[in-house]
């Protein structure tokens, strides 16, 4: 990049060696006025809320003109996206109509947006409802509308540049179909063959091999440029992408939008010649790649500059009519005798449907009577034979349901049976566990009753052992004075034959109070044996009776358990029993020769006493 000597021209050389040349003037009146433009826009924004709501003044659409807006759009390339609204609404100068507007709203949805909701199932319904919104006033504006299948696809990109203002929506989206789409409908509902044609004649110039390509693929204008026009770029652009493609269409000329379709061809060329089948190459028509936005542009002006006059587009459009003000324009630039022939095939063919939906229901009618006519012939027949068959029915119903009622009885016999047999063991059990119970309360009872009588027999045995030694003591005393008697006899008979008379006396009251302890001894032990066997027989006497008690209660018991299990306790046959038995008699045995050898012993005594005194005596 190089300057001139005087300042005048700029001169920059490319790298494929071309030279563009620049005056500064120019240039530095540019910036100047983008400078300019750029500030009062800001003052504008620092006065006023600047929203997609703002009324624009004549002073701000007058500084956003095309011709002071173009030289921003190519030093940034697009505009900015927070005074886009603003541009847009200027570049287009839309009148905001609102009387006209509020009259197309007023008539409500057209019929044919109804069926949107499952064509287009959005998940913002605000922005669905704004689609059928504006596309039902579009409809109500021009009626060759309603027969554009493609009509939702072209609008929707634009309604997100106006969410909240639908009357800017759809004046911008009128302005765009009355100018730049003002050949599309030519034989709509069709595609535009003429505006079609163009197309493909400015490719055959610029592009003589990829419109061979095409041909020999039968691939046709309604594939790779109506698919981009229908959809208004928006399927092969990212938002960004399409909202700088569009700044460019609406600042510059009507055919512009022709010169962007083969743009995009001629970019994108290699990767088409490169698919082989016909729908690959639809496909990619309906999917975005990767795309250099500046050199897409660029490449577009540059077809826009060289296309000759005598292909270029712009002999066939109108230049561009911005909307009047108080109303919107008629749309007629299409068939409309085809359209009128349309709609009164239409009207005909709802006026033949009406006819024969009242012939139809003529028949009906006649029907209806023949049908009445044949039931009130029928009813009486019919009555019996219903009656017949009720009667059937029920006949059948009851048999069914007395057996239903036989077969529960028996069933209830049943289980009242079971209930009684479970309710017989329950008490066998509980009899049997009382049973149970009380035996083993007898059998405790017993077991303590023989403890007791043994503890008894053990006392009694204690005091007979008591009563034994006291008699072995007493028999040694007696013992221990007949010897004591016998030596002092014989001591003083045999040693000393000659005693006084005195010394006899003494002697023979010795014997007699000797006699007299004897006596008294025996009498005593007498006593003593006769307390013995008084205890011995009373608890002899008890233990009978006890047991003769626990033997009835242990019958009872026996008769009982033998009635109920079948099993006898035989009270006889006890070794407990018999072991207590035995066991009494034998100590009352030893209680009893013990007592009649003490007796014995008593008796010996008495006579050997009686033997030793007697002689004494006689001889005294």
């Amino acid at each position: 990049m190089n300057l001139s000597y005087d300042g005048k021209l700029l001169f920059v050389i490319l790298k494929t060696g071309e030279i563009n040349i620049f005056q500064t003037s120019a240039s530095m009146n540019t910036l100047i006025s983008t400078q300019k433009n750029i500030n009062v826009v800001k003052r504008f924004e620092k006065k006023h809320d600047v929203d997609e709501n703002f009324i624009l003044t004549n002073e701000l659409k007058s500084t956003l003109s095309r011709g002071q807006l173009l030289p921003i759009l190519k030093e940034y390339g697009s505009y900015s996206n927070k005074y886009r609204h603003l541009i847009w609404n200027a570049l287009l100068d839309l009148p905001s109509n609102n009387e006209h507007f509020s009259e197309l709203l007023r008539k409500g949805f057209h019929s044919a947006v109804l069926k949107y909701d499952e064509e287009f199932p959005l998940k913002d319904v605000t922005l669905l409802r704004n689609l059928k919104r504006i596309s039902s006033c579009l409809m109500y504006w021009s009626k060759i509308l309603v027969e554009c299948d493609y009509l939702p696809k072209l609008i929707f990109p634009f309604l997100k540049i106006f969410p909240n203002n639908s009357i800017l929506a759809f004046e911008l989206l009128v302005t765009i179909i009355y100018n730049h789409c003002q050949l599309w409908f030519e034989f709509a509902p069709m595609e535009p063959l003429n505006y079609l044609g163009l197309i493909e004649n400015v490719l055959h110039h610029f592009d003589l091999e990829l419109y061979k390509f095409y041909r020999e693929r039968n691939i046709t204008t309604k594939i790779y440029a109506w698919t981009l026009l229908t959809t208004s770029f928006s399927e092969i652009l990212d938002e960004k992408q399409w909202y700088q493609l569009w700044d460019n269409i609406l600042t510059k000329d009507l055919e512009y939008t022709i010169f962007v379709v083969l743009a995009y061809q001629i970019i994108q060329r290699n990767i088409i010649m490169n698919l082989t089948s016909q729908e690959s190459i639809e496909l990619f028509f309906h999917e975005q790649y990767i795309i250099d936005m500046q050199k897409f542009l660029k490449k577009a002006n540059h077809l826009m500059e060289l296309c000759p006059n005598d292909l270029n587009p712009r002999r066939y459009l109108k230049s561009f009519v911005s909307l009047p003000k108080g109303y919107y324009p008629k749309f007629e630039n299409y068939p409309r005798e085809w359209l009128e022939l349309k709609n009164k095939e239409t009207e005909a063919i709802n006026l033949e449907s009406i006819i024969l939906d009242e012939k139809l229901r003529n028949l009906e009618i006649e029907e209806i009577q023949l049908t009445k006519r044949l039931e009130e012939g029928l009813k009486d027949e019919e009555i019996q034979l219903r009656l017949k068959e009720l009667e059937k029915l029920y006949c059948g119903a009851i048999s069914r349901e007395e057996e239903r009622i036989a077969c529960q009885r028996k069933m209830v016999l049943l289980y009242e049976k079971e209930a009684r047999n479970r309710r017989r063991k329950v008490l066998e059990m509980v009899h049997n566990s009382q049973n149970r119970k009380n035996i083993n309360l007898h059998e405790n009872q017993l077991d303590t009753l023989m403890r007791s009588i043994e503890r008894a027999r053990l006392r009694d045995e204690t005091n007979m052992m008591l009563a034994d030694e006291d008699l072995k003591d007493h028999e040694l005393n007696l013992l221990s004075e007949v010897y004591k008697i016998k030596s002092n006899f014989y001591n003083k008979n045999f040693k000393y034959p000659v005693e006084d008379k005195k010394f006899r006396e003494n002697n023979l009251q010795s014997i007699k109070n000797a006699k007299v302890n004897c006596k008294k001894l025996n009498a005593l032990c007498s006593k003593d044996n006769d307390t013995a066997r008084t205890r011995i027989s009373e608890t002899a006497a008890t233990g009978h009776r006890n047991k003769n008690d626990i033997v009835k209660n242990f019958q009872k018991e026996n008769d009982v358990i033998r009635k109920t299990y079948g099993i006898q306790l035989n009270t006889d046959c006890n070794p407990v029993v018999l072991d207590k038995k035995r066991t009494m008699q034998k100590n009352n045995k030893n209680k009893k020769n013990y007592i009649d050898h003490i007796e014995g012993i008593l008796d010996q005594i008495q006579m050997e006493f009686e033997n030793i005194v007697n002689p004494e005596i006689g001889s005294s």
